[in-house]
């Protein structure tokens, strides 16, 4: 009941989130792992289900934005050179846009921790209590911390769920017949249907891939660049045409931010090269990114989300309400959106090529 009651649960799994997510540098990884083990403890303590699973995505992002191994840090800084074709130093573009992802979580956070508290568990949740049932914990610690020392976080939530497999069946937690059974002729139970929601995701990615490789030859590319005509306007507008262009381009292939950023990249650097600082474009390539397309309900990111926990099966979980629960990337629009408008954080243009930061 003290658990159950604290309005810490939900911004502790928007942190371990955050935490699983930049150490692999794979958001999809952490939505997969986290998911079928904060969701359903969540929801057994009488938790709001679509502000976990915002909780979730958003620590998702936090990583896809930050953690220096992850395909969307090192394609920003792949595709942006300065005035002298200098390539970039991928530890300064992660250096450089630290300050903002961290200040949007801060601004994140409150959120979750005035609308994570958990209602009472039902007397029949209470009456079913099992201190045996805290050491199911051990999985959780266990993930983490693969997933931090072997950045893989597929790898981590392997062997996490089959430590959890062995100490449920030994604390009596689960019963052999929970795992795999065979009921009227037909499979079920805890394997086959994680099973069946690995292979839901993964034909909805194919489809994703699919869908992008026809954005781009249908000429998306050069809408673009036909859009970023001006190379000589003044740094606030250069600003704005590339936050417009990114969140239009990431948009228009549901999300999928690693493809964004290598298109809406290659035109940033061809055609706002004297206008931007090039580890400025970076990072406000990486975070338009990130922002509003992950929300919305037709996103790679969404629908990733929503098949991982549809095995909850609770109906309060819909496009929306998960859209109005995930605030990182809300956060990470307005704390860039502000930059642009005051300039803070902008550095000044310089005529000399970049320094390579050797930490």
């Amino acid at each position: 009941g003290a658990i159950a009651g604290t309005p810490l649960l939900t911004p502790a799994v928007f942190l371990i989130s955050s935490l699983l997510a930049t150490a692999t540098g794979s958001s999809i990884s952490t939505i997969l792992a986290a998911s079928p083990i904060f969701l359903p403890f969540g929801a057994a303590l009488g938790c709001d289900v679509p502000l976990m699973a915002g909780a979730i995505l958003s620590g998702a992002i936090f990583g896809d934005n930050l953690a220096p191994v992850s395909d969307v840090a090192i394609i920003s800084a792949m595709t942006q050179t300065d005035k002298f074709g200098k390539p970039l130093d991928l530890g300064r573009v992660v250096k450089t846009r630290f300050p903002f992802a961290v200040i949007a979580l801060i601004i994140a956070l409150p959120f979750y921790a005035l609308g994570g508290s958990a209602s009472e568990p039902s007397a029949a949740l209470n009456a079913a209590a099992d201190p045996m049932r805290l050491l199911m914990l051990i999985p959780v610690v266990l993930l983490i911390y693969i997933a931090i020392k072997m950045r893989d976080a597929l790898h981590a939530v392997t062997m996490a769920t089959v430590a959890g497999l062995i100490i449920g069946l030994l604390t009596g937690v689960i019963e052999p017949s929970q795992i795999v059974r065979v009921e009227n002729g037909s499979i079920s139970g805890i394997l086959t249907g994680g099973i069946a929601n690995v292979s839901g995701i993964m034909l909805m990615c194919l489809a994703l891939f699919g869908f992008t490789g026809v954005i781009e030859h249908a000429g998306l590319a050069d809408a673009t660049a036909k859009f970023l005509t001006n190379e000589n306007q003044s740094p606030r507008r250069a600003e704005v045409t590339l936050a417009v262009a990114t969140v239009f381009i990431s948009t228009c292939l549901a999300a999928v931010t690693s493809v964004a950023v290598a298109l809406a990249g290659q035109l940033a650097d061809r055609l706002l090269r004297s206008s931007i600082d090039p580890y400025r474009r970076a990072y406000l390539l990486a975070g338009f990114a990130n922002s509003i397309p992950v929300v919305l309900p037709f996103s790679a990111f969404s629908l990733i989300t929503l098949s991982a926990a549809s095995a909850l099966g609770d109906p309060s979980l819909t496009p929306f309400s998960l859209m109005t629960a995930t605030f990182y990337p809300i956060a990470l629009f307005v704390v860039f959106s502000v930059s642009i408008a005051t300039g803070i954080g902008r550095p000044k243009m310089s005529d000399e090529p970049q320094a390579t930061d050797k930490a």
